[in-house]
């Protein structure tokens, strides 16, 4: 989708694989770490517990909530009306593989009520509507690898149309603690680290105080049929009218792009450099979220352009085109 009506992020925030939102205490991550119980950190952004929340949950609500209290930090706050879009490739696994276990043959027993009650994927959304006091809109959006893209382009779509005046667009999931065996193999197969996170973004149509713009989300045609050259040049040719081509760019290579493929885009496009923020995130089927928040939270001395890039399983390629404003 191109955003024919200029789309401007106003806040942003991400979440590492450790609970952490300043962004200058994410480090690379490193085999065999170990996610941290995240219910203190809860806890101080809250001021209470939350009551049967899971794993997923609280990731999803300390990216929302920081989010939230930075605006009021700068005497702002979220309009009640902000529509909700939240996306997740596995949803609760750690949930939901309790309660597999407990229906699925051998056992093939009862579920156990709240298992049953908290395997919902929209649990996070819920919360953080709750918690933000918001009362629009709330969608929930699972289509793996293009989960956060796909509710990228829902919000933008609203946005254009004027159905409202600001969206609220996360991704989050977990694979640190309770991975799926399917997603682990294809984060051994991508030769990345799995991990786990959440980022969230404000966007809206005015550019008042805006920290920069979306300027495309956008499926291309591509299939795992075509060898790195020719995959890289439909990319590049169909990304020709969007990218201004006399200035630099920054490649976002999703963790199922390759080295050799990114490696063919910036030799095609001529003036693009690489930026690997999947070694801070670990690998999950949102990571995208946290790696363009990631990028709408730190501070740019000039504007900067950057092209976010992610493949599917049928070799499928969603991208997403912004722009970081320089302070």
């Amino acid at each position: 989708m191109s955003t024919g009506t200029k789309i401007f992020v106003s806040a942003a925030t991400c979440v590492n694989p450790f609970g952490e939102t300043a962004t200058e205490h994410h480090k690379v991550l490193t085999a065999g770490y170990a996610a941290p119980d995240l219910k203190p950190i809860i806890k101080k952004l809250c001021g209470q517990p939350l009551r049967q929340a899971s794993h997923l949950v609280e990731l999803g609500v300390i990216g929302a909530q920081t989010l939230n209290q930075s605006l009021q930090i700068q005497g702002t706050s979220l309009p009640q009306e902000t529509r909700l879009y939240s996306a997740t490739g596995q949803g609760d696994i750690s949930k939901n593989q309790k309660l597999f276990e407990q229906v699925s043959p051998p056992v093939c027993g009862l579920a156990a009520p709240f298992d049953f009650i908290n395997s919902s994927a929209n649990t996070t959304a819920f919360y953080v509507a709750k918690i933000l006091g918001l009362n629009s809109r709330n969608l929930t959006v699972s289509r793996d690898e293009f989960s956060l893209e796909v509710a990228l382009t829902l919000a933008i779509s609203d946005l254009t149309n004027g159905a409202c005046k600001y969206t609220l667009v996360g991704g989050f999931d977990e694979t640190a603690n309770a991975a799926c065996p399917l997603f682990l193999k294809m984060a051994k197969n991508a030769g990345v680290i799995p991990g786990q996170g959440a980022g969230w973004l404000l966007m809206t149509s005015q550019e008042k105080a805006a920290l920069g713009e979306i300027n495309l989300v956008k499926l291309i045609n591509t299939n795992s049929a075509m060898d790195n050259t020719d995959w890289a040049a439909m990319v590049i040719n169909y990304l020709d009218n969007f990218i201004d081509s006399d200035k630099p760019i920054t490649l976002f290579p999703g963790y199922n792009i390759s080295k050799s493929e990114s490696a063919k885009i910036t030799d095609k496009s001529g003036n693009c450099q690489v930026q690997d923020y999947v070694q801070y995130s670990g690998a999950y089927f949102t990571a995208s979220a946290y790696g363009i928040s990631r990028q709408f939270s730190c501070k740019h001395k000039h504007d900067r352009q950057y092209l976010h890039l992610i493949r599917n399983g049928a070799g499928e390629t969603m991208c997403v085109l912004f722009r970081v404003y320089g302070s």
